[in-house]
């Protein structure tokens, strides 16, 4: 009979998660992630497979999580100027990882794997589109509200928004002083709000 397991498999990857933002996914060796997860090495493997295995269960629960921050935040924000300002607002919370703020998996892994892994980057994209399908929820409403233009396509305003946030990333991890980061997020802005009729 199979022994029945001793740990909260949500638990463990939250811990394993935390360890994969500090160090990457190179860098973290098994006894880091035992140390951190607090199992057993035969423990990991019998759940897990491998490092690579708590890997891709980690970062799954990882974007689970990040949806459902999303999905919290624009529930709680009362319009959707106010959702597309927090997100380029909080750019700053996924370039940093600090004690306080341990940044992003999700854009750390595209940093580090780029496309060299076929089922993290399926991972990774899937995601992506599942945040541009709640972001386009938000357009939409904010387009019925009349905040949020109707002049262009509300799915394409979507994917300007994110992948020039995206973009603004990737830039400011390579030069975290790029200067012109807020005319960016002032433009974006000013091309997603409504024209205020004289």
């Amino acid at each position: 009979m199979a022994r029945k397991r001793e740990f909260s498999e949500k638990d463990v990857l939250d811990k394993a998660i935390s360890i994969f933002l500090e160090k990457g996914f190179e860098a973290t060796s098994i006894l880091d992630l035992k140390r951190a997860m607090g199992i057993s090495t035969s423990s990991m493997y019998d759940t897990f497979g491998d490092k690579r295995g708590v890997f891709v269960k980690a970062l799954g629960r990882y974007c689970e999580l990040e949806r459902l921050r999303l999905v919290q935040l624009v529930e709680e924000t009362p319009s959707a100027m106010e959702v597309v300002s927090y997100i380029f607002d909080s750019l700053d919370n996924v370039l940093q990882n600090s004690p306080e703020n341990q940044g992003s998996l999700t854009f750390n892994t595209m940093v580090e794997f780029g496309t060299r892994d076929a089922h993290i980057t399926e991972i990774i994209f899937t995601h992506f589109f599942r945040i541009a399908d709640i972001i386009l929820g938000v357009v939409k409403a904010g387009q019925a509200s009349a905040s949020i233009t109707t002049q262009h396509d509300a799915e394409h305003l979507t994917h300007l928004m994110l992948c020039t946030l995206y973009g603004l990333a990737a830039i400011r991890r390579a030069q975290p002083t790029y200067p012109f980061s807020d005319a960016i997020k002032q433009l974006v802005y000013s091309f997603l709000e409504a024209p205020i009729d004289s």
